[in-house]
Protein backbone atom coordinates (compact mmCIF):
# COMPACT_ATOMS: atom_id res chain seq x y z
CA UNK A 1 0.00 0.00 0.00
CA UNK A 2 2.39 2.61 0.44
CA UNK A 3 4.27 1.62 -3.15
CA UNK A 4 0.45 2.21 -4.30
CA UNK A 5 0.93 5.89 -2.23
CA UNK A 6 4.32 6.58 -4.27
CA UNK A 7 6.63 5.77 -1.26
CA UNK A 8 9.33 3.52 -2.25
CA UNK A 9 9.28 1.23 0.28
CA UNK A 10 10.16 -2.41 0.86
CA UNK A 11 9.61 -5.22 3.57
CA UNK A 12 11.35 -6.96 5.71
CA UNK A 13 9.91 -9.53 7.98
CA UNK A 14 11.41 -12.29 9.78
CA UNK A 15 8.57 -14.37 10.68
CA UNK A 16 5.61 -13.35 7.91
CA UNK A 17 5.57 -14.81 4.50
CA UNK A 18 5.99 -12.14 1.74
CA UNK A 19 2.30 -11.95 -0.58
CA UNK A 20 2.10 -8.67 -1.12
CA UNK A 21 5.37 -6.85 -1.79
CA UNK A 22 7.14 -9.77 -3.85
CA UNK A 23 9.97 -8.51 -5.54
CA UNK A 24 10.49 -5.67 -3.16
CA UNK A 25 11.97 -7.40 -0.14
CA UNK A 26 14.50 -5.43 2.11
CA UNK A 27 18.21 -6.32 0.44
CA UNK A 28 20.83 -6.56 2.68
CA UNK A 29 23.00 -3.44 2.61
CA UNK A 30 20.32 -1.13 1.43
CA UNK A 31 19.72 2.36 3.27
CA UNK A 32 16.57 3.86 3.89
CA UNK A 33 15.86 7.10 5.19
CA UNK A 34 12.94 5.42 7.17
CA UNK A 35 12.01 2.90 8.34
CA UNK A 36 8.45 1.49 10.06
CA UNK A 37 7.47 -1.17 12.50
CA UNK A 38 3.72 -0.88 13.56
CA UNK A 39 2.57 -3.42 16.10
CA UNK A 40 5.64 -5.34 16.39
CA UNK A 41 7.79 -5.22 19.09
CA UNK A 42 5.47 -6.18 21.83
CA UNK A 43 5.71 -9.72 20.16
CA UNK A 44 9.78 -9.48 20.34
CA UNK A 45 10.87 -12.62 21.95
CA UNK A 46 14.52 -11.24 22.72
CA UNK A 47 13.71 -7.66 22.20
CA UNK A 48 17.56 -6.45 22.78
CA UNK A 49 18.57 -8.50 19.12
CA UNK A 50 15.76 -7.07 17.26
CA UNK A 51 15.64 -3.88 18.26
CA UNK A 52 18.86 -3.69 17.12
CA UNK A 53 18.28 -4.85 13.68
CA UNK A 54 16.20 -1.52 12.91
CA UNK A 55 18.84 1.04 14.49
CA UNK A 56 21.90 -1.13 11.97
CA UNK A 57 20.00 0.04 9.47
CA UNK A 58 21.01 3.72 10.25
CA UNK A 59 17.98 5.44 8.90
CA UNK A 60 16.73 9.12 9.89
CA UNK A 61 14.03 8.15 11.18
CA UNK A 62 12.37 4.64 13.33
CA UNK A 63 8.55 5.00 13.46
CA UNK A 64 6.61 2.26 15.47
CA UNK A 65 3.49 1.52 17.19
CA UNK A 66 2.86 -0.37 20.27
CA UNK A 67 0.95 -0.16 23.48
CA UNK A 68 2.36 2.23 25.94
CA UNK A 69 3.28 0.40 29.51
CA UNK A 70 2.16 3.22 32.27
CA UNK A 71 1.29 0.62 34.63
CA UNK A 72 -2.08 -0.46 33.25
CA UNK A 73 -4.02 -3.23 35.21
CA UNK A 74 -4.51 -6.46 34.42
CA UNK A 75 -7.43 -5.80 31.96
CA UNK A 76 -5.11 -4.12 30.16
CA UNK A 77 -5.98 -5.15 26.17
CA UNK A 78 -2.49 -5.93 25.41
CA UNK A 79 -2.38 -8.38 28.48
CA UNK A 80 -5.31 -10.30 27.91
CA UNK A 81 -5.56 -13.67 26.31
CA UNK A 82 -7.07 -12.15 23.15
CA UNK A 83 -4.76 -9.70 22.23
CA UNK A 84 -2.03 -12.90 20.83
CA UNK A 85 1.41 -12.94 21.54
CA UNK A 86 2.35 -10.07 23.88
CA UNK A 87 5.29 -10.83 25.57
CA UNK A 88 7.19 -7.73 26.00
CA UNK A 89 6.18 -4.24 26.93
CA UNK A 90 7.47 -0.65 26.44
CA UNK A 91 7.38 2.31 29.18
CA UNK A 92 8.50 5.72 27.84
CA UNK A 93 11.59 5.83 29.93
CA UNK A 94 12.28 1.93 27.97
CA UNK A 95 11.46 4.25 24.58
CA UNK A 96 14.13 7.21 26.34
CA UNK A 97 16.32 4.49 26.80
CA UNK A 98 16.17 2.92 23.85
CA UNK A 99 16.51 6.03 21.56
CA UNK A 100 19.53 7.36 23.65
CA UNK A 101 21.43 4.25 23.51
CA UNK A 102 21.35 4.78 19.61
CA UNK A 103 21.72 8.11 19.81
CA UNK A 104 18.35 9.31 18.47
CA UNK A 105 15.81 11.49 19.62
CA UNK A 106 12.52 10.67 20.81
CA UNK A 107 9.29 12.38 19.85
CA UNK A 108 6.37 9.98 21.60
CA UNK A 109 3.06 10.40 21.10
CA UNK A 110 1.19 7.88 23.41
CA UNK A 111 1.35 4.42 21.47
CA UNK A 112 3.41 6.15 18.27
CA UNK A 113 7.08 6.52 18.76
CA UNK A 114 9.63 8.36 16.23
CA UNK A 115 13.35 7.71 16.78
CA UNK A 116 15.47 10.41 14.41
CA UNK A 117 18.52 11.24 14.36
CA UNK A 118 18.39 15.15 14.01
CA UNK A 119 15.91 16.99 16.79
CA UNK A 120 12.79 17.34 15.01
CA UNK A 121 12.21 21.43 14.35
CA UNK A 122 8.91 22.75 16.82
CA UNK A 123 6.87 23.49 13.90
CA UNK A 124 7.43 19.16 12.64
CA UNK A 125 6.57 18.06 16.29
CA UNK A 126 3.45 19.86 16.58
CA UNK A 127 2.21 18.67 12.97
CA UNK A 128 3.26 15.14 13.96
CA UNK A 129 1.52 15.02 16.95
CA UNK A 130 -1.77 16.89 15.17
CA UNK A 131 -1.97 14.04 12.82
CA UNK A 132 -1.39 11.15 15.57
CA UNK A 133 -3.97 12.59 17.92
CA UNK A 134 -6.24 13.07 15.24
CA UNK A 135 -6.45 9.81 13.28
CA UNK A 136 -6.60 8.83 9.77
CA UNK A 137 -7.78 12.57 8.39
CA UNK A 138 -4.90 14.50 9.73
CA UNK A 139 -2.61 11.76 8.69
CA UNK A 140 -4.00 11.54 5.34
CA UNK A 141 -4.06 15.29 4.65
CA UNK A 142 0.22 15.29 5.96
CA UNK A 143 0.95 12.59 3.49
CA UNK A 144 -0.28 14.53 0.98
CA UNK A 145 1.82 17.47 1.91
CA UNK A 146 4.80 15.78 2.52
CA UNK A 147 4.45 12.93 -0.47
CA UNK A 148 4.99 14.15 -3.79
CA UNK A 149 5.34 11.24 -6.02
CA UNK A 150 2.44 9.39 -7.69
CA UNK A 151 1.70 5.81 -7.41
CA UNK A 152 4.56 3.05 -8.21
CA UNK A 153 2.27 0.92 -9.33
CA UNK A 154 3.45 1.63 -12.98
CA UNK A 155 6.90 1.25 -12.86
CA UNK A 156 6.36 -1.89 -10.20
CA UNK A 157 4.82 -4.00 -12.72
CA UNK A 158 7.36 -3.08 -15.39
CA UNK A 159 10.17 -4.03 -13.11
CA UNK A 160 7.81 -7.40 -12.68
CA UNK A 161 7.52 -8.15 -15.85
CA UNK A 162 11.23 -7.33 -16.76
CA UNK A 163 12.27 -9.89 -14.05
CA UNK A 164 9.98 -12.37 -15.44
CA UNK A 165 11.00 -12.05 -19.15
CA UNK A 166 14.27 -11.20 -18.77
CA UNK A 167 15.84 -12.86 -15.97
CA UNK A 168 13.37 -15.89 -16.35
CA UNK A 169 12.17 -15.62 -12.89
CA UNK A 170 8.75 -17.22 -13.74
CA UNK A 171 9.55 -20.02 -11.03
CA UNK A 172 11.99 -17.99 -8.71
CA UNK A 173 9.36 -15.38 -7.42
CA UNK A 174 6.42 -16.57 -5.19
CA UNK A 175 3.93 -14.78 -6.60
CA UNK A 176 0.38 -14.87 -4.76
Amino acid sequence: MMRDMGLDANLYDLYAKNFYAVGFEHEKGCRYSTVTSFETWEHFVNPAEEINLFFELNPKYIIISTGLYESQKDDWSYLTPVSGRHVFFYSLKARQIIAQKFGYYLLNMGSFSIFSQSKLSFVQTELLKIACSKKSIALELLFKLINKNKTLLPSDRNLALTRIVEFNEIGKINWP
